[in-house]
């Protein structure tokens, strides 16, 4: 019995591997894996591709929220899947680069166990806090937090997140004591950012932005390189005197390992031009994304040097997950 099985794994894998499957791909629907709820960042990025990319393979993709384990429970789902490109992976920075270095025992590999597709987009971070506090500057908020050491708080959506490493940089380069308070997703964290149970928080500028425009949120430093052009008055974390502070958020697609090539190949040239078109570059635009759309090889080049940098910043912090 066990030969047998043995023999069907083998020939099912040299029929995934045989250019005519490739060739009538997709003949189904395709699952795009996502580890966080619905709602958030990741998901509705997830979703804005899925209904183009339908259209273009002629076959429905289908968005399936797998949260839990800081990403790894989506990421377990999609190695285990297939490899037959009808299951893939819209993943980011905080399962690809930061929960290797995070995670004691990791329970993936981000770069032996998946076949990247392409680099969807660049996001940032916002550091904002609420209208109440009464603060209306990065250099009014650190003289807040001295004068009211450890009883400013700031919301965090779980640890060894971006938002989680950038509170712990900021407290260690402004020196000031600040009380992190974990959260499940973006959107508990929104409800009481807003209705004053919190008083600070970096906020993914994409989910954040509505709030900014609308006068809920004040923000007061932002992570990108430059000043955003949707917030042209708010200084850059370098330009605050806090380079380290500097923090891209990012998020592709991915395959499990073993993928044929021509089935990340034509995922990949449907991708970028979904990511190139007008329409997306000016939506993603409107709240500080820049989409990309790059080769499989620049998003593994990509993987591997976000791994190195976030593990140098995990180090000095010291921050694990639970």
């Amino acid at each position: 019995m066990k030969q047998l099985v043995l023999c069907l794994l083998v020939f099912l894998n040299v029929l995934a591997q045989d250019p005519a499957i490739a060739d009538n791909y997709p003949s189904k629907p395709i699952t795009v894996i996502v580890g966080f709820p619905p709602g958030g960042g990741m998901d509705l990025r997830a979703r804005q591709i899925a209904d183009p990319l339908a259209k273009a393979l002629g076959q429905s993709v289908i968005v399936e929220n797998r949260p839990g384990a800081s990403g790894a429970i989506a990421a377990s789902v999609v190695a285990k899947a297939p490899h037959d490109g009808y299951t893939l992976w819209f993943a980011s920075i905080a399962e690809l680069a930061i929960y290797p270095a995070a995670q004691a025992k990791p329970i993936f590999d981000a770069l032996h166990d998946f076949a990247p597709i392409t680099h969807a987009f660049n996001g940032y971070l916002n550091l904002n806090v609420r209208p109440g506090l009464g603060v209306k500057s990065f250099k009014g908020l650190v003289e807040l937090a001295k004068a009211r050491a450890g009883q400013l708080t700031c919301a965090i959506p779980g640890n060894a997140t971006p938002q989680h490493i950038a509170l712990e940089l900021l407290k260690r380069r402004a020196k000031v004591d600040i009380v992190q308070v974990p959260y499940k997703g973006d959107g508990p964290i929104f409800t009481d950012l807003l209705g004053g149970h919190v008083d600070l928080a970096f906020n993914g500028s994409a989910v954040g932005m509505p709030y900014v425009k609308a006068g809920k949120l004040v923000p007061l430093a932002v992570t990108s390189t430059k000043r955003l052009a949707t917030l042209p008055d708010v200084p850059t974390m370098t330009e605050l005197g806090l380079p380290e502070l500097e923090t891209t958020l990012w998020g592709g697609m991915l395959a499990p390992a073993g993928t044929p090539p021509e089935i990340v190949r034509r995922l990949n040239t449907e991708l970028v031009k979904i990511l190139h078109s007008p329409e997306l570059r000016e939506s993603w635009g409107n709240v500080s994304l820049d989409t990309v759309g790059s080769s499989p090889d620049e998003f593994a080049a990509l993987i591997r040097v976000e791994q190195l940098r976030w593990a140098n910043r995990i180090k000095e912090t010291g921050v694990k997950m639970e």
